[in-house]
């Protein structure tokens, strides 16, 4: 559930990891600065967001970055309530018997 201490949406951020990953892409910079909110709903449901200058940036820039976009889903702040209890967020995929509740990924470009 979203809480104003974890973030009140979850946010996808254009990243890029590089050849491999380490534990510094746990938080990565998000490069230009984009970010997208997903949603900001507690509800169960697709969410979709228009990430067309990010996919535009790594075509410019496809040569260093390996001919692909890359983006974080993750909540829009990560903190601590400082309780002293560990504090993190979580995401999973469940092969769920309803299918309509099964995490999926759908990428929709166009290009000449």
């Amino acid at each position: 559930m979203f809480t104003p201490t974890f973030g009140s949406a979850i946010e996808a951020h254009h990243v890029n990891y590089g050849a491999s990953l380490d534990a510094a892409d746990c938080l990565p910079v998000s490069l230009g600065g984009r970010r997208y909110t997903l949603s900001s709903s507690v509800a169960l449901g697709s969410r979709s967001v228009d990430v067309t200058p990010s996919v535009q940036d790594d075509f410019s820039n496809r040569t260093t970055r390996s001919n692909r976009s890359q983006f974080q889903i993750r909540t829009a702040s990560i903190a601590t309530d400082g309780d002293g209890v560990t504090d993190y967020c979580s995401q999973a995929s469940v092969n769920t018997a309803t299918s309509s509740q099964r995490p999926f990924l759908s990428i929709t470009y166009d290009y000449d």
